[in-house]
């Protein structure tokens, strides 16, 4: 998703003091392959808190009655927050009564929307302290299983600390002994084997050669 790369980009951004203002799918490009999303016309690049120089009225918080036009994360992560709105409304809508709700109705009534509704009411209401959280959430949403596989891993190893497995005992000094002289008794009945195996051929070998000399 690329409101994933989106959301990391932002964040260096903000880590170095500057809030990029006039955030909105128009400046925005997509590069690649691989795709790459990429942040365009940085006119509106703004200072942490300083005034917001340019903004669009749709992804602007101070317009929805949401907060002020102060640049700081949180006027960004509202931006991202209304382009994924964007995307299930193209056309866009305009301002009714304002405020937190009328944007909220038209999440929970899109398809597309109903389950990111917790991550846009966050970035919608200030909730979040850094892009990176934001991001994080939204993992939370493509990964649902990783966070339950995580706590089922914890709790196993939990479980092996309290009931360890039993250790294999080790085999006792007259266990070792037997084990011991069976091979040697092992290796003295080979030897002996070998010993009466050469014997016979040379006795063979003997009796061969007599009978051609007489």
């Amino acid at each position: 998703m690329m409101i994933l790369q989106l959301l990391a980009d932002l964040q260096l951004l903000h880590e170095n003091g500057w809030v990029f203002g006039d955030l909105k799918p128009d400046n925005l490009i997509v590069t690649g392959p691989p795709a790459r999303i990429r942040c365009i016309d940085v006119g509106g690049t703004t200072m942490q808190g300083r005034s917001i120089k340019e903004f669009t009225e749709f992804f602007d918080r101070g317009y929805w009655g949401l907060g002020s036009r102060k640049a700081e994360p949180g006027y960004d992560l509202f931006a991202v927050g209304m382009i994924m709105v964007n995307t299930a409304y193209p056309k866009r809508f305009t301002k009714k009564s304002g405020g937190i709700s009328e944007i909220m109705d038209k999440v929970k009534h899109s398809r597309e929307l109903m389950n990111y509704e917790k991550v846009i009411y966050n970035a919608l209401t200030g909730n979040y302290q850094s892009a990176m959280e934001m991001r994080s959430d939204l993992l939370q949403v493509h990964q649902p299983g990783s966070a339950a596989k995580k706590i089922a891993v914890q709790q196993k190893q939990a479980q092996q600390h309290i009931n360890p497995s039993p250790s294999r005992e080790k085999p006792s000094s007259a266990g070792r002994q037997t084990r011991k002289g069976n091979n040697k008794k092992k290796k003295k009945s080979s030897a002996l084997e070998t010993a009466t195996i050469i014997l016979i051929i040379s006795l063979l070998y003997f009796f061969y050669i007599y009978s051609q000399i007489t």
